[in-house]
């Protein structure tokens, strides 16, 4: 029996940070239990990719980092065409003019990641969003007459959340009114821009004393000063390049994070965030998140003033009925099988190609 291939073209970075190849590892992950052989197309700087979280067999291939994105276009479709690869996962910024088309040109059909802040085309067979609320009507003005209409796949319902999120959800019951003695602090993979030691000082303000779990790697600028925050407290556990975060965040009844993948982790183990964006293409999820009544969105990291921030967390932290509440709605909205239902998605359209 033959086994489809399917393509993931991604970027990582420090500054980029390590979101894109995560959720690509996931997806991956749920393609191989259906079957498929995953090839990573990875454009990546100062970044060693062995100790990165890839499925079992997957197959690796660079793309030089200083590639132009029409090099790099043409590298894809050589890559595929060499492997026989028709379908695949795009995950990364970089559309200017003719890109899409010559990935369609060449027969290729992929899946996209919306982003409300982009205002190019969508080419793609696929487009996934999975913010609370979202909605194909979003992206329609961006289809142009000459193509067929993508298929949207929107709704935390096809959020990518790793396996172990789901096996660490059957262990718990849902949530029931609490006090919040542990908290967790993570902002991705790679700079934070300062936004741990934000919270750290804004939580001593809001007058917290429990426990600060603080998930972050060593790609984090400001490791150094969170390593020595760490030794001056008892209350702050730093726990570096941990891949499968889910007995951490288990052990949380409150989080604060950046508007990532990182939500609908925690929303699947029934932790409410309060979300702190240090990425503009994060604000469209913190807000479509609070509007859904499942996190507190503080605002863009440069934008939030230390008194509002710890106004509103000390007020957040003295309400065990309000985050109780957040916290039942993120559990009943995240199943954490999302990921299992955008492979089908990819094998379907490797099927009709």
């Amino acid at each position: 029996m033959t086994h489809p291939s399917i393509f993931f073209r991604l970027d990582a970075s420090p500054q980029i940070g390590l979101g894109h190849l995560r959720r690509c590892c996931v997806l991956a992950k749920a393609c191989g239990e259906q079957g498929a052989i995953s090839h990573f197309f990875i454009r990546h700087q100062q970044l060693d990719l062995s100790s990165q979280p890839f499925p079992p067999d997957s197959v690796i291939h660079d793309i030089p980092w200083d590639a132009t994105a029409e090099a790099e276009a043409d590298l894809t479709i050589q890559l595929c065409q060499q492997h026989a690869i028709s379908v695949g996962v795009v995950d990364h910024y970089r559309f200017p003019p003719g890109y899409q088309e010559k990935l369609n040109a060449a027969g290729l059909r992929w899946m996209q990641f919306g982003n409300h802040l982009h205002t190019h085309p969508l080419k793609a067979a696929l487009v996934h969003d999975a913010s609370p609320g979202a909605e194909g009507s979003t992206y329609t003005h961006r289809i142009t007459p000459d193509q067929q209409a993508p298929h949207f796949l929107t709704g935390p319902s096809y959020a990518l959340v790793d396996e172990a999120f789901r096996q660490q959800r059957a262990q718990l019951t849902p949530p029931s009114t609490r006090g919040i003695d542990t908290l967790l602090l993570t902002f991705g993979g790679g700079n934070d821009r300062g936004a741990t030691l934000a919270a750290l000082t804004w939580l001593d303000a809001a007058g917290y004393t429990g426990k600060r779990l603080i998930l972050t790697t060593h790609l984090n600028p400001s490791l150094p000063e969170l390593e020595e925050k760490a030794r001056q407290s008892e209350q702050i556990e730093l726990h570096l390049d941990n891949w499968q975060p889910a007995p951490l965040m288990a052990r949380c009844q409150l989080a604060i994070c950046a508007g990532g993948t990182s939500l609908h982790e925690l929303a699947c183990l029934g932790v409410p965030p309060i979300i702190i964006c240090i990425a503009d293409n994060q604000i469209y999820a913190a807000q479509a998140w609070q509007k859904a009544g499942m996190s507190l969105d503080l605002g863009m990291l440069q934008d939030i003033t230390g008194t509002t921030a710890t106004n509103q967390l000390r007020h957040l932290l003295q309400q065990p009925n309000e985050t109780t509440h957040m916290a039942q709605l993120c559990w009943q909205a995240q199943d954490g099988r999302g990921a299992e239902r955008v492979a089908q998605a990819l094998l379907m359209l490797v099927r009709s190609v």
